[in-house]
């Protein structure tokens, strides 16, 4: 919540220049100048706190703490230690298919690096999904793209402790009073394009919402969107070598051993799901699952990309040279709240990839269980499609949890059969394209509407 407090403070401003701006909020008038003093000295006091403390003082700034404290003290995201993805932001969730030749990465090579002791979390902010005609209801976001957040997905002992109370009525707070009052600006006027530095299209706060606000009895019933974060990117869980939208990878010889993902469990009153999900991983809260490595819409190398390189490749018999997941040691990884613990994921319309002398334990002592969430490898449903040319031979790894192929196909070698029991839909995009209503890219909504 703290980055949303930051993007809408410039609207704020600009309507505090006006010193006769009021609004209602829970019945009683509220001043946009008074509004942006409040909020600039609590983001003023959070920077003060974590530049001298390292942390948010509860005891010197309690409201502060109550909205914006980072309860782990570690880095809320997916925190990669290598990404490589293909044009644009990588705020969607992991690739369905190969993009075309101008927007696709290739030649990668990730090689000999040592990854240890990587702690991070998955902050899930549920969504309401709302719109005054109830015909096409879309994440209520702020002008800037945040979500006008309502509640917490985890509970320190009051789930409903940050803008709605457990009758629906609106309690706010200096956020969600900021983002109301700008979205009201925006519908009367008050803010318009002629300001450059501020892009209004993205809001989609309703009318209905801000009149809800306005007062202090009304009573409204959201209904929540999961696994997306405080600007609705879809939420991945931590992945720690992310790989897609590539032609040729080698991502060889490293370590990566003492991975932890602190996320809570996912918010329990879900009416639907990240609509940028890809079709693999329907219906599901993700913030808790770890890949250590993962790779997604890629294939082999070209043959122009190898220099006389290709001693050192098994070629295929259409002149493509397989991509590597080779000799990588991957150790003791820990979520309590992961659906999976993976250790290499291969994922989307993948191909033409060689897994070759990989050391695989994802923790001391769990074995070959097919109901606990450890795989040492995963060869997701869709790579079977295409005649996939995924090698993996059988004794070349040493994978001490189970390996499964995640289709209705009995595999042969290392791979044991898994049903895919998510909730799929058909292919129609790349992931990451039909929740944000403006701009080209994922993310940034405001992208295409700067003046």
């Amino acid at each position: 919540m703290f980055s949303s407090a930051r993007f809408i403070l410039p609207y704020l401003k600009a309507l505090a220049e006006d010193p006769d701006y009021v609004m209602l909020l829970r019945s009683e008038p509220v001043r946009a100048s008074d509004l942006h003093k409040t909020l600039s000295r609590s983001i003023t006091n959070v920077y003060n706190d974590v530049i001298n403390e390292g942390f948010i003082n509860e005891t010197k700034h309690p409201s502060e703490y109550a909205l914006f404290d980072n309860p782990f003290r570690v880095i809320d995201g997916p925190c990669y230690a290598f990404l490589v993805h293909g044009r644009g932001p990588a705020v969607g969730d992991f690739g369905e298919k190969l993009g075309s030749e101008n927007e696709i990465c290739s030649n990668i090579t990730i090689s000999s690096n040592i990854v240890d002791n990587l702690t991070c979390w998955n902050n899930e902010i549920p969504a309401n999904v709302d719109s005054d005609d109830g015909i096409d209801p879309v994440v209520t976001m702020d002008a800037r793209g945040a979500v006008l957040q309502f509640v917490n997905t985890f509970d320190f002992g009051n789930k409903y402790s940050l803008a709605i109370d457990r009758f629906g009525r609106y309690r706010g707070n200096i956020v969600s009073d900021a983002q109301i009052m700008v979205a009201n600006a925006i519908l009367d006027g008050a803010l318009d394009e002629g300001i450059p530095e501020l892009q209004l299209q993205p809001n989609t706060i309703p009318k209905k919402v801000i009149e809800w606000a306005m007062q202090a009895d009304a009573k409204y019933h959201p209904k929540y969107r999961c696994n997306g974060d405080s600007m609705h990117h879809c939420i991945k869980g931590l992945t720690v070598i992310r790989v897609e939208d590539t032609v040729g990878f080698a991502i060889n010889s490293n370590s990566i051993n003492h991975v932890n993902n602190l996320s809570k469990k996912g918010f329990d009153a879900c009416t639907d799901y990240h609509e940028a999900a890809n079709f693999e991983n329907q219906d599901e809260q993700q913030m808790g699952n770890i890949r250590l490595i993962s790779v997604a819409a890629v294939r082999g190398f070209l043959p122009s990309d190898f220099s006389g390189k290709q001693s050192a490749m098994a070629e295929l018999h259409d002149g493509v040279f397989l991509s590597q997941i080779k000799n990588n040691i991957l150790r003791n990884a820990v979520s309590e709240n992961g659906n999976v613990i993976v250790g290499i994921d291969i994922q989307g319309y993948s191909k033409e990839i060689e897994v070759l002398g990989n050391y695989v334990n994802l923790k001391e002592g769990v074995g070959m269980d097919p109901l606990d969430q450890y795989i040492a490898l995963r060869i997701r449903s869709q790579a079977e499609l295409q005649d996939a040319s995924i090698v993996v031979t059988e004794g070349k790894n040493t994978f001490r949890q189970e390996c499964v192929k995640e289709s209705n196909v009995t595999s042969h070698g290392e791979l044991r059969s898994r049903v895919n029991t998510g909730h799929h839909r058909a292919l129609q995009h790349s992931s990451g394209e039909v929740e944000w209503k403006y701009g080209s890219s994922p993310g940034c909504p405001f992208q295409n509407h700067r003046h």
